[in-house]
């Protein structure tokens, strides 16, 4: 059995909650799976759709939008924990191999059946590196991470999965609209803390499916990244600037993917 446990936010998608079975499939056990929903409308409506058996439902009340529910996740959990968002329903790295004994090619490898082992050697991982959170590189070509560095400190990272070693030193700013997976990364790093990446794997999603926090279509959202990156920045100043690197332009923003 797993040492972790796993705290998974979820709205509006109780046909759709892949998460869950997905954590099932893997060994982990209904009693170290907190799923956090809004109130008790949506608690009944995914008792309809779903089988909870023993998994630990929690109800945020009075949390809208992924920023507030983040912020009570910290709050609720005990340290180590896993985030993660309710549409993973697998787990990929990029890997060069030798093909037939040739040149090394690289490939998308499904190694859900070690994701487990995969994020408890992670967390041990970001603990001997004095990281207080951990998480994936955010990318929409994963062929291209396979010459990456395997982690990086002190970057940011996708928010679908993420391994929580320490509490934040301060909730997500609720003026943060976007890109609160950086923010969240940034409230560490600029408060003398560190963060690790890692950039040849990832927990792999359903982008923008139905439901979920984040209804915004595409142009919606990438405007509410730039508006939060310039808080980040007028808040933290050159930290945050050094942290978030620069923002693609439209035409090549994958809104997640």
């Amino acid at each position: 059995m797993t040492f972790l446990k796993f705290a998974i936010p979820s709205y509006n998608r109780a046909t759709d909650l892949k998460t869950l079975p997905y954590l099932r499939s893997l060994g982990v056990a209904d009693e170290q799976i907190y799923l956090f929903l809004n109130d008790e409308d949506q608690h009944d409506l995914y008792k309809q759709h779903n089988d909870l058996g023993n998994v630990n439902v929690v109800l945020a009340e009075g949390c809208r939008g992924i920023v507030p529910v983040r912020n009570f996740i910290a709050h609720h959990m005990t340290y180590p924990f896993i985030g993660m968002d309710d549409d993973v329903h697998g787990f990929e790295v990029a890997l060069l191999q030798r093909v037939n004994g040739g040149k090394e090619k690289p490939r998308i490898i499904n190694l859900s059946d070690t994701f487990i082992e995969y994020l408890e050697d992670a967390t041990k991982f970001a603990i001997r590196k004095g990281c207080g959170l951990f998480g994936f590189a955010k990318y929409s070509n994963p062929f291209y991470m396979c010459n990456q560095p395997a982690f990086h400190i002190d970057k940011p990272f996708d928010g679908r999965c993420l391994g929580y070693v320490s509490a934040p030193p301060i909730d997500i700013p609720l003026e943060v609209k976007g890109c609160d997976d950086f923010c969240l990364g940034l409230t560490y790093v600029a408060h003398g803390g560190h963060t690790v990446r890692f950039n040849r794997a990832r927990a792999r999603v359903d982008n923008q499916q139905s439901g979920g926090c984040n209804k915004d279509d595409k142009a919606a959202r990438y405007q509410a990244d730039l508006a939060a990156r310039d808080y980040m920045i007028r808040r933290w100043g050159k930290v945050a600037e050094t942290f978030l690197g620069k923002i693609c332009p439209f035409e090549k923003y994958t809104c997640g993917v």
